[in-house]
């Protein structure tokens, strides 16, 4: 499991951050922590991402993330899946023996019940929600 310590060795072996990057300071990797054990890289030299990873390496979240981060491949390379892809971030990389999917991190991003919380319900993204469900059950 990565942690703030070890996630930049981890980063730069894999070239997801640049030396340069590191050396003038526009890097910053901090905890995300929610259900999962999240690490927000953020950058000036290119996008930032969220690693998502599991909690308890020994629990269901392993499960959980690798069938994230396929879902998220099955998406990008998927030609049916492009209207479900148009509201996906995208994923920067996967670690699937580890089960770490990185996304691209939206930094104005919301959480949807925090939108709708703060917004008439008629502000609501049925579109986006209506494409992405069609697209989970089978309507295309």
């Amino acid at each position: 499991m990565l942690s703030l310590e070890d996630a930049l060795p981890y980063l730069l072996e894999r070239d997801l951050v640049s030396a340069e990057s590191v050396v003038y300071g526009d890097l910053t990797i901090t905890s995300a922590a929610r259900r999962n054990r999240n690490l927000r890289v953020s950058r000036s030299d290119g996008p930032g991402y969220l690693i998502k990873q599991p909690d308890d390496p020994q629990a269901g979240g392993v499960y959980t993330l690798r069938s994230e981060a396929g879902f998220y491949a099955f998406c990008r390379h998927e030609p049916e899946a492009a209207a479900a892809r148009a509201s996906l971030p995208t994923m920067l990389f996967a670690d699937f023996e580890r089960a770490l999917p990185a996304i691209e991190l939206y930094e104005d991003a919301a959480q949807l019940w925090s939108h709708y919380r703060q917004h008439a319900a008629d502000a609501f993204p049925v579109k986006t929600a209506a494409s992405v469900l069609s697209f989970l059950t089978g309507g295309g």
